[in-house]
């Protein structure tokens, strides 16, 4: 079976590229990255995704976009890529309502 390329899309400054960056090279995988903001065809293709931000991952045919470990490792996994045994710490949601600060002196 053929593993199949991994495409990561990226822009210069965008942190949560470097984090989908160093979750694929902890976990060993082989991609490519293409840099949406030096190359014109790589942010032709990007747009021709429908996706116009980054971090998008494009594994096989499935894209994840931005930073979401779970759904980057199962798309992954799904399509057969190989990963090593790292520990990626997963954040948990968080669910917690944001509030408003009160205000003073109105």
């Amino acid at each position: 079976m053929d593993v199949p390329a991994v495409v990561l899309y990226s822009q210069v400054g965008c942190a949560d590229s470097r984090r989908v960056r160093r979750l694929l090279r902890e976990r060993g995988v082989a991609f490519v990255e293409r840099n949406a903001t030096h190359d014109a065809d790589a942010a032709a293709a990007l747009a021709h995704t429908g996706i116009f931000g980054t971090p998008l991952l494009v594994v096989a045919d499935r894209t994840v976009f931005g930073y979401r470990p779970a759904a980057i490792l199962r798309a992954l996994e799904d399509a057969g890529v190989p990963l090593t045994a790292g520990s990626v710490a997963i954040p948990a949601p968080d669910t917690r309502e944001r509030r408003r600060p009160a205000t003073r002196g109105r």
